[in-house]
């Protein structure tokens, strides 16, 4: 289907007005995307990745222009279910779930970083679960304090909840794509792109990040009992409703489920469910509401915080999570290579925006889009995301949506190809991401043997300014006074930390 405006499409009455808008949509559409390669071709060719600030301008035009343009393109219907039997589906799960594993486990003893003291520092007791403070979150400190009181406080412990947690994760996103793509390949590959997300490593291996996996989780979860199957039940309503309290009370960035729950459900049912439908969305509201009004009791929602984003936050906004998903490398570890650069947002952007105009996956594609952006809604303003990955936890739901635009569009057609080279192509994919994601852990690495180096004594810190990362993974940003207290308290903290205190 050719991408070029049609005027008097068959069936319709000739409208001069929507043929104007029509071919200016057109024609925007093909001057921005050629400007848009001009200065990706400008800045990573000759510039050495100098003056970015020009491609995310052009980005912002051609996204917008593709968005107008597709409003012209009559939808298609879907393709057809591709099956696939039980045995092998498991088998096809399991690999890269032990490739991911092969990556973690060598982790598993990491121990205590950065703000990791002072949530220990505060949940010694269980007062400190409700105590007053920047954030409520009184499902994480409860589970934190928990597994410390069970598990005498061994990291160990925390970094396998933390595993099982991305796991669990990982095959909602599984079940979740099978829904709303209709085929077992397009829901694998959003698996894979969920599970290698080269971005997990601060949500994932750092004990703090847990706040991050819970939430998720349970937002997942209560959209499993949600869309199940088309016919709501009582129980599915109130389950999935106890899920997303869940996830409420884990971290507040759960408020973006206001946004997230009715975009899934209409991509994969409609709103035509029924009254059980409309009573699930009101249970939410309600939550929201309760949980807003809970929250004030206990931590404030700073004013800066509530105030209208200027500008450059809003092109920080719109622009973080494009760039960080197509180069997802801590370029502290490897250096920026332009010219790779250059490469990847051209491949990406001929991938991703041209079949969105003319494919049957353009809603797919929407609703993938969507969940990017509404995932980091509620942390706008804290969404400053280094070269080096701090902070990159935030886009650890968005990955999902990642996972939905790229199997919505040009790498949809690789997916229907036949099955050893969809196979072929699921398996470079995965590859990629494995190696990325493998280049995005050694600074957890490195920052775990710093500490560890500190708690034996081999390595004593400047008191005043102790070290503050390594490559993008935090040290002591955050806790080094706790991190004292403790160890002049001696109090155990897993193996090997209690020794004589050397500051």
């Amino acid at each position: 289907m050719s991408t070029r405006p049609s005027c008097n499409p068959k069936g319709s009455e000739f409208i001069p007005k929507r043929c104007l808008l029509e071919k200016t949509a057109f024609w925007l559409w093909v001057v921005s995307g050629g400007w848009f390669f001009f200065n990706a071709v400008m800045v990573y060719g000759f510039w050495a990745g100098n003056r970015e600030y020009r491609l995310e301008s052009a980005f912002i035009v051609f996204f917008l222009a593709s968005i107008w343009r597709s409003c012209f393109i009559p939808k298609s219907r879907p393709g057809e279910p591709i099956p696939a039997s039980p045995s092998v589906r498991w088998l096809l799960v399991a690999l890269p779930v032990l490739l991911w594993s092969a990556l973690y486990l060598p982790l598993m003893q990491l121990p205590f970083l950065s703000d990791d003291y002072v949530f220990i520092s505060r949940l010694l007791t269980p007062a400190g679960i409700l105590a007053p403070g920047q954030f409520f979150r009184p499902l994480f400190h409860a589970v934190f304090f928990g597994l410390g009181k069970l598990a005498g406080f061994d990291p160990g412990w925390f970094h396998l909840l933390g595993f099982l947690l991305h796991i669990s994760c990982s095959l909602l996103v599984f079940q979740l794509g099978r829904r709303i793509c209709s085929d077992f390949r397009s829901a694998y590959f959003i698996f894979i792109m969920f599970l290698l997300n080269p971005l997990q490593s601060e949500a994932v291996v750092w004990v703090s990040g847990l706040q991050e996996l819970l939430w998720v989780f349970f937002a997942l979860l209560g959209l499993q009992f949600l869309t199940s199957r088309r016919t709501l039940t009582w129980p599915a309503v109130f389950a999935a409703s106890l899920c997303w309290a869940a996830a409420l009370l884990s971290k507040e960035t759960a408020v973006c489920l206001l946004i997230v729950i009715p975009l899934c459900d209409y991509a994969i049912y409609g709103f035509s469910r029924g009254v059980r439908q409309k009573t699930a969305y009101m249970f939410l509201g309600l939550l929201v509401m309760l949980y807003l009004v809970l929250r004030q009791n206990f931590a404030t929602v700073p004013a800066e915080f509530l105030a209208f984003p200027n500008l450059y936050m809003a092109k920080n906004f719109f622009i973080t999570p494009f760039r960080l998903f197509s180069f997802p490398w801590n370029q502290a570890v490897l250096e920026p290579l332009a010219i790779t650069k250059m490469v990847l947002v051209v491949t990406i952007t001929v991938i991703v925006f041209p079949p969105f105009l003319r494919m049957q996956s353009q809603r797919r594609t929407a609703l993938g889009i969507a969940l990017i952006f509404a995932g980091i809604l509620p942390v706008y303003r804290m969404l400053h995301i280094m070269a080096d990955l701090q902070n990159s936890r935030y886009l650890y739901f968005s990955a999902l949506g990642w996972g939905i635009v790229l199997a919505g569009s040009g790498l949809a057609g690789m997916l229907k190809t036949k099955k050893v080279a969809a196979m072929v192509f699921i398996t470079i994919m995965m590859a990629a991401q494995a190696v990325c994601l493998h280049i995005n852990l050694q600074p957890w690495k490195r920052a775990g043997e710093y500490v560890a180096g500190v708690i034996s004594g081999r390595i004593v810190p400047d008191p005043q300014k102790p070290l503050d990362n390594i490559q993008g993974a935090y040290v002591f940003r955050n806790g080094y006074p706790e991190f004292v207290r403790m160890r002049t308290d001696k109090v155990p903290l897993g193996k090997n930390f209690v020794v004589e205190n050397h500051h």
